[in-house]
């Protein structure tokens, strides 16, 4: 019996509600969650929130504030939840009665988090307010890599990668996070991040041997040092901390955890595939009437190396006999 008098009750008291009085809700929200190179957010309403054939309407229903955390360079492993407005622009519009559209003028760096909130006068087109969340956002999440110098195959045993992010780095975290793991070595091989005076030749050159970075290279043309070019700020220098050994596979691993200035964390790792190059040897052949006997004088003598060389390089070689004649090579 008790349970049927809450049965009656229910219908008794939604019998009594004003019908009608709902007004639309936010019917979809794009993007929600953890995104990267956001540059567009789209809402749709349930019912009509703008005269027909008026998209040019200026009303919009969200107050919009993008926020990042105020400490740049927050200690790794906690987060700083204090925050502050930054000054990402856009512009909104509405695509026709039920759907409303913002644009930023350039896709947001990693580190961000957006929040919409409902307008406390949004009424849809009928007059009425409008229902469910009232609050919906986004972050950018972490720095993740867009690129990385060299790409794959062959490394030299203290070789230099210059990785280009998707926004401002906690460069401690970095060094406390990513790491290479290498051939037939039992522990993790530690980053470091280079930031002396070799950092400025070592992105030049990176810049100019990768053709996906053509604009960068621009850039370069302007400017004698990259540091007066705020663009190559999202550009970073790393090396191992130890040699890598020869002939050996090496994997740089960007792992979940790495943090970004304002805090936010990679939320999506991501791997590097290497090898490093064999060690550097010449072989020196040459025609002998015997084995125990010098090099035939009037046949060709040969130097073979392991890998190849630039001509460059070449025409700075000799051959230096006993009795100090010398042999250069023919291309």
């Amino acid at each position: 019996m008790i349970a049927h008098r809450w049965y009656f009750f229910g219908i008794f008291a939604l019998s009594h509600l004003p019908f009608g009085v709902y007004g639309a809700e936010v019917s979809s929200f794009f993007p929600t969650g953890s995104v990267k190179q956001v540059q567009q957010v789209t809402v749709r309403f349930s019912a009509d929130m703008i005269a027909m054939g008026d998209p040019r309407s200026k009303s919009d229903p969200f107050s919009v504030k993008c926020n990042v955390a105020s400490n740049q360079q927050p200690t790794y492993g906690k987060r700083n939840k204090k925050l502050s407005t930054t000054e990402e622009k856009f512009t909104t519009r509405w695509a026709d009665s039920k759907n409303w559209v913002l644009d930023f003028d350039k896709p947001l760096s990693s580190g961000v988090r957006c929040t919409f909130t409902l307008k406390s006068d949004t009424k849809d087109q009928t007059g009425k307010p409008l229902t469910g969340l009232a609050e919906y956002s986004f972050s950018t999440a972490g720095p993740g890599l867009l690129g990385i110098a060299p790409k794959y195959g062959n490394i030299e045993p203290e070789q230099y990668f210059v990785a280009l992010t998707d926004g401002p780095i906690n460069t401690t975290s970095v060094e406390e996070r990513a790491y290479f793991e290498v051939e037939d070595l039992p522990d993790k091989v530690r980053v470091k991040v280079v930031n002396d005076k070799n950092r400025d030749a070592i992105i030049r050159a990176a810049i100019e041997d990768n053709w996906s970075w053509a604009a960068y290279k621009k850039l370069l043309e302007k400017k004698k040092r990259s540091e007066e070019i705020p663009e190559l700020q999202s550009f970073i220098v790393l090396s191992a901390e130890r040699r890598f050994p020869e002939s050996r596979k090496v994997v740089f691993h960007w792992p979940v955890g790495i943090l970004s200035k304002t805090g936010l964390a990679v939320e999506e790792a991501q791997h590097f595939d290497f090898k490093v190059i064999e060690p550097f040897e010449a072989q020196f052949t040459c025609e002998r009437t015997a084995a125990d006997r010098p090099c035939n004088p009037i046949l060709n003598m040969n130097v073979q190396f392991s890998r190849r060389l630039s001509l460059r390089m070449l025409r700075g070689t000799k051959l230096i006999g006993d009795k100090g004649r010398t042999w250069t090579p023919v291309e």
